[in-house]
């Protein structure tokens, strides 16, 4: 079976074709999907969210990804990018916004809440 990928709506989905017949759609995680972006040779276009309205922005905008950062998200909160969110307050706004997004999103956890047992918890 030949595997082909169409755009559909915003979101990218995985249609195997069988013997003539279109079968049951496949969706493809956002792992996968951010793995297959990362492996082609032109450059992936992310773009920094910090809501899920903002995600749902960048999706209908055609960007490859979302990046969820410490900047934007504190910045949306009208604090200063200086490491003041807590590991739950940040964890919350990235859910939000992987919930509002068929988009992969990258999530930069980049002061890691402490040391390593944090970073573990926190992935």
């Amino acid at each position: 079976m030949t595997r082909y990928r169409f755009l559909c709506f915003g979101r990218r989905l995985r249609y195997t074709f069988g013997l003539g017949s279109l079968e049951r759609p496949e969706r493809m995680s956002k792992a996968a999907r951010l793995r297959e972006l990362l492996a082609r040779p032109q450059p992936t276009l992310l773009v920094g969210a910090h809501n899920g309205l903002t995600a749902k922005l960048a999706e209908e905008a055609g960007f490859d990804a979302v990046w969820a950062g410490g900047f934007e998200i504190t910045a949306a909160r009208a604090m200063p990018d200086a490491s003041v969110l807590t590991m739950a307050e940040h964890l919350e706004v990235t859910s939000q916004i992987n919930d509002a997004t068929e988009l992969p999103v990258v999530a930069d956890c980049d002061n890691g809440f402490g040391n390593a047992i944090n970073v573990m918890r926190l992935v």
